[in-house]
């Protein structure tokens, strides 16, 4: 995603409030009130809860230049749906809903981009719940391939697992596996469907 902020005139960005994080810091509590749209500048949020049991759940993972807060700013329930965490060292740039407003009604440049990104994780939200309608992690991972024209490339397995809301474990036993059977290939960060298999 290009960076909004770019896209904001120098009076316009003076209605940004910057803030600075450290790893592991709880930026938002679950249940605490979203009355902001946060820029991600650098780093990494990720928006967690936990269930009964004590699993984690990452709800989403929000990296440079990505946005949160965006899909509650305007809800009729704006409460966080679990703890907004920077996982590294990160800096957030945050808008007031009603600077929000008063830019996207004067700057149209800015709104048409906005509004794309809505859209785009809107797709990105349908791709999840597909996901998770696959209960085996075989399903899963072949599904999410199939949506990459059969090829993947991750930073690493932990990352991928997070996206495929599957443990570690589970989904490296799975690639050795899809491997030794020829199904797919890997190359370092890299997995693709092996044709004429």
């Amino acid at each position: 995603m290009a960076n909004l902020i770019q896209l904001l005139s120098e009076q316009e960005k003076k209605k940004l409030l910057y803030q600075k994080y450290e790893a592991g810091k709880i930026i938002f509590l679950e249940n605490s009130i979203c009355n902001t749209v946060g820029f991600v500048i650098k780093g990494e949020i990720d928006i967690v809860s936990y269930s009964f049991s004590g699993k984690e759940i990452i709800y989403n993972v929000i990296k440079e230049d990505g946005m949160f807060g965006n899909n509650l700013l305007f809800s009729d329930d704006n409460h966080y749906r679990g703890n907004v965490t920077a996982v590294i060292d990160s800096q957030v740039a945050y808008l007031k809903k009603e600077d929000l407003l008063d830019i996207m009604k004067s700057n149209e440049q800015f709104l048409e981009k906005y509004l794309q990104e809505q859209a785009n994780f809107g797709k990105k939200l349908n791709l999840q719940i597909k996901l998770l309608s696959f209960n085996n992690a075989e399903d899963r991972l072949h599904y999410y391939m199939l949506t990459h024209n059969g090829k993947i490339t991750f930073n690493n397995v932990t990352s991928l697992a997070k996206t495929l809301y599957l443990e570690r474990e589970t989904l490296s036993r799975l690639i050795t596996k899809l491997v030794k059977q020829g199904i797919i290939s890997r190359n370092k960060h890299q997995l693709e469907f092996i044709k004429n298999r």
